[in-house]
């Protein structure tokens, strides 16, 4: 037994209708809206401060 997909197939004026009725996000990128949580370990962060703090002992 071979199941099927059954591909739905439009046209112009509905592609048209269907992007209308969907909107879009304007200038927003959902992606890059992404916040981190504060409670998760980052190692960036921690690699920023030992930075900093060799920097102000050098100079």
């Amino acid at each position: 037994m071979s199941m099927k997909k059954e591909v739905i197939r439009l046209n112009k004026t509905q592609i048209d209708i269907y992007k209308s009725i969907r909107g879009d996000w304007g200038e927003l990128n959902p992606v890059t809206r992404i916040v981190n949580s504060k409670k998760i370990y980052n190692r960036h962060k921690e690699n920023q401060k030992v930075r900093q703090q060799i920097q102000t002992y050098l100079y």
